[in-house]
């Protein structure tokens, strides 16, 4: 059950964001003087960055009222701030218990989660926090390095492709892209990615020489031919952006061109271009 009513609001927050959590159980509303100074107390040693004092304040608070959320809320961030992962866990599983509809819950055990090494519950959090808050680029980003390290390579190219569409302007969602897909030999993937790449940086010459690389490899010569010569005349000492500019064109049939740019590359001191020389253009 969810529930919508607030009845306290969270007075300490940590240094990134504000939650808002509802409180359950009349109760809880009645805090007497002693209950709001063990608070100010609480709030004071945090302010003082005594998180340890802290912590045990908001215990205090919780074993009279074990169903204030504020409390739990607070005590975990204090844990979170003394390293104590597998505490803070604790509380935010008792905050999804009591609020299983507050989203960012899942976000904060997640990244406790991710601390602790659990990489496999810290994607199941990420998850179900992004089922509502589908467009959180740094979550997304954070989901998609634990899908690498969970060997989720599909997973991951979503998530970062999913980076570059919410933010187009971006290339290294893009980039990521195009280093998983490498990985995984899915060279569709990667050409597409590089290419968005290089439509916001034209002047990527590495992008640009991958891609004459894999233009190579699926004999696309006119396509290895554009991008390998954009290479070149971005970064005109690029010895090895000439031989394959070379192999491409002997390959194709420009032989003379191809012993043309093998001389080049062997100008610029790639042994393996005298080679080819050797081997072909004598």
């Amino acid at each position: 059950m969810c529930f919508n009513q607030r009845k306290r609001v969270i007075l300490l927050c940590y240094t990134f964001f504000l939650i808002t959590i509802p409180l359950f159980g009349q109760d809880n509303a009645l805090y007497v003087e002693d209950d709001d100074s063990l608070y100010e107390q609480a709030e004071t040693s945090f302010d003082a960055k005594d998180y340890n004092s802290s912590e045990a304040l908001y215990s205090k608070i919780i074993e009279k009222y074990p169903a204030d959320t504020m409390a739990y809320f607070n005590r975990a961030t204090c844990r979170k701030l003394l390293n104590k992962y597998s505490r803070a866990i604790e509380d935010y599983t008792k905050l999804i218990e009591m609020n299983p509809c507050n989203p960012k819950l899942y976000k904060e055990r997640g990244l406790m989660n991710s601390f602790n090494k659990d990489f496999k519950s810290a994607y199941s959090d990420y998850t179900k926090y992004l089922t509502e808050k589908s467009s959180d680029l740094n979550v997304l980003a954070s989901r998609a390095t634990l899908a690498i390290s969970l060997g989720n390579y599909p997973s991951a190219i979503n998530d970062y492709t999913k980076i570059g569409d919410l933010n187009p302007s971006e290339k290294t969602a893009y980039q990521n892209v195009a280093t998983i897909a490498r990985k995984i030999n899915d060279t569709t993937i990667e050409y597409n990615a590089l290419t968005k790449v290089v439509n916001l940086d034209p002047n990527n010459f590495s992008a640009l020489y991958r891609m004459g690389c894999l233009g190579k490899g699926r004999n696309d010569y006119e396509s290895a031919i554009t991008n390998f010569s954009k290479v070149i005349r971005i970064k005109s000492d690029f010895a090895e952006a000439y031989i394959q500019l070379g192999s491409v064109k002997y390959n194709s049939g420009k032989k003379s061109e191809g012993c043309t740019d093998w001389s080049k590359a062997s100008e610029l001191g790639a042994l393996s271009a005298s080679d080819l020389l050797e081997s072909f253009c004598r």
